[in-house]
């Protein structure tokens, strides 16, 4: 899972923070990374759940024992259906059954009915990425070949893997509220520095099975100022950030 992170987390750019344009990572730098934080074999050779597998009983039960409210928190968005500059391809809605007609070829109606079309990934849909995303060098996690991800769908490290669910403590980095801003600029490069200083200031610190979520604002932003393509710039972690992640163990990361 770390292995996949840090792959991800390269798309992002910018320089406000004073680091480098992590588009200028070179292969030798990136290589190095990608085996600081492997976890092949970690889980052992059959493993198709990477971190998750950190999420163990005792993960869940203090997990719900720090709930106070029992307030639910959706991390979804209502589905975008207009083609933009961030979503070249529209979550598509068609009505197969409706109550607006009495009558479909001849028959009384007494239900209504739709069918959805998405191609999720991207930066508009709200999804979760399985261990079969992401290629590297001809594999995927735990050394599979990237050939098991065939036309009929992923042979090993699908997303059918989750069936079970994902309990655990999730940890919200608002750096938009710890910064006192609507949203973070484009150049705006979340560092280790800037979120060790997140913790100590909040209190919280990130641990073992966390899924970790790093808000930046940009749906605030979006509002704001109108859809932009994000892989011209878009406030995001520096590439080393994988390697904080790592050291924390968190099971997994959104944004």
């Amino acid at each position: 899972m770390r292995k996949m992170l840090l792959l991800l987390i390269l798309i992002c750019s910018g320089t406000s923070n004073g680091e480098p344009r992590p588009a200028s990572v070179d292969r030798a730098e990136f290589n190095a990374w990608f085996e600081q934080v492997s976890n092949h074999g970690r889980f052992g050779p059959d493993d198709q759940l990477g971190t998750l597998n950190l999420i163990n009983a005792g993960i869940r039960r203090s997990a719900a024992r720090e709930v106070k409210e029992g307030i639910s928190v959706s991390l979804a968005r209502t589905a975008e259906t207009g083609k933009a500059a961030d979503n070249q391809s529209p979550f598509g809605h068609d009505m197969i059954a409706v109550g607006t007609l009495a009558a479909e070829d001849g028959l009384m109606r007494g239900y209504g009915a739709d069918r959805f079309d998405v191609a999720f990934h991207g930066f508009v849909h709200s999804h979760i990425d399985a261990l079969c995303h992401i290629f590297h060098d001809g594999k995927l996690y735990n050394g599979h070949s990237q050939e098991r991800v065939t036309p009929h769908g992923a042979e090993v490290l699908s997303v059918l893997n989750m069936k079970d669910g994902i309990l655990t403590r999730g940890v919200l980095i608002d750096l938009p509220a710890y910064l006192d801003v609507e949203y973070l600029p484009d150049d705006h490069v979340i560092t280790i520095q800037e979120l060790d200083r997140w913790e100590a200031d909040s209190g919280t610190r990130v641990r073992r099975g966390d899924a970790v979520l790093i808000r930046t604002g940009r749906w605030v932003k979006r509002a704001a100022e109108g859809p932009w393509d994000p892989m011209q710039g878009a406030a995001g972690v520096h590439p080393r950030v994988a390697t904080w992640l790592a050291a924390r163990d968190v099971a997994l990361v959104g944004s």
